[in-house]
């Protein structure tokens, strides 16, 4: 596979941004996989799959310990990565490909934690008139 451009990387999270935003593209909390969790002090804390055209997309925040060189102070910090996440016939992760660590993936981030805690239906009307 040759080098991702950023425009590469920016058009891939926006239409993945776009089909969760239109609840075409279902993403699935799940445990992050051991290849990625394995040999890391990092922490990762929400971990999310999608499987769009038999690709899979993994979308997590990894907490870790940042430098700041103009202060000379470290502090936790929060990545946010999407990968293409490969199993095999047993679905077991075989391999992870990191496709790019950004905080433009904020947005997608937020999206699919909204989506899958159902956030928009609080603000329905139905939501408050249907009873308990």
């Amino acid at each position: 596979m040759g080098h991702i451009k950023m425009n590469d990387e920016n058009f891939v999270i926006s239409n993945l941004l776009k089909l969760t935003l239109d609840n075409m593209l279902k993403w699935e909390m799940k445990f992050p996989p051991r290849i990625i969790t394995e040999k890391t002090e990092n922490y990762i804390p929400y971990y999310y799959e999608a499987n769009f055209n038999g690709t899979v997309f993994a979308l997590y925040e990894q907490r870790q310990t940042l430098y700041d060189s103009e202060n000379d102070t470290t502090f936790l910090g929060s990545l946010f990565r999407l990968s293409i996440v490969k199993y095999n016939h047993l679905g077991v992760v075989v391999d992870v490909y990191p496709f790019t660590a950004d905080n433009a993936l904020y947005p997608l981030y937020e999206a699919v934690k909204s989506s899958l805690f159902e956030v928009n239906t609080i603000f329905n009307p139905s939501f408050w008139n249907s009873g308990q």
